[in-house]
């Protein structure tokens, strides 16, 4: 789990994870993503969920990039500036508050070679009062 402060773009936010992150995470330029936001959660999974909009890893072998931005980016942000990424919801096991679309991504990357992370918008003092 890690938290980062989003930048802007265009007036938009942009959310930009790049390098070790996601080498540390198997993600690799041309990792093709499926993004579906919930509930105020934003899961991205390397597994396909119904109703999901692709992406794809962008930069080079050696540091790759996400990089999300856009009206629909500042919508979920909702005011806040920092997000939090939580890696491999599917190892933890906890499927119970999840989506069921979201529940069967968890179910295949367990077995299989696949990733399922969520990232929630939050607060600087939320990362404050949490440290």
């Amino acid at each position: 789990m890690f938290s980062l402060k989003s930048g802007t773009n265009k007036g938009n936010r942009r959310i930009w994870i790049e390098g070790v992150r996601l080498l540390d995470a198997g993600l690799t330029r041309g990792t093709k993503l499926h993004r579906l936001i919930v509930d105020g959660v934003m899961y991205i999974s390397t597994s396909p969920m119904t109703g999901a909009t692709c992406h794809t890893v962008a930069g080079t072998p050696t540091r790759p990039i996400i990089d999300f931005n856009g009206k629909w980016l500042t919508a979920f942000m909702a005011g806040a500036e920092y997000f939090t990424v939580v890696c491999d919801i599917a190892e933890r096991g906890a499927f119970g508050d999840i989506p069921a679309v979201v529940r069967e991504a968890c179910e295949n990357a367990i077995d299989s070679d696949q990733q399922v992370f969520a990232i929630y918008p939050c607060h600087m003092t939320a990362l404050r009062d949490a440290a």
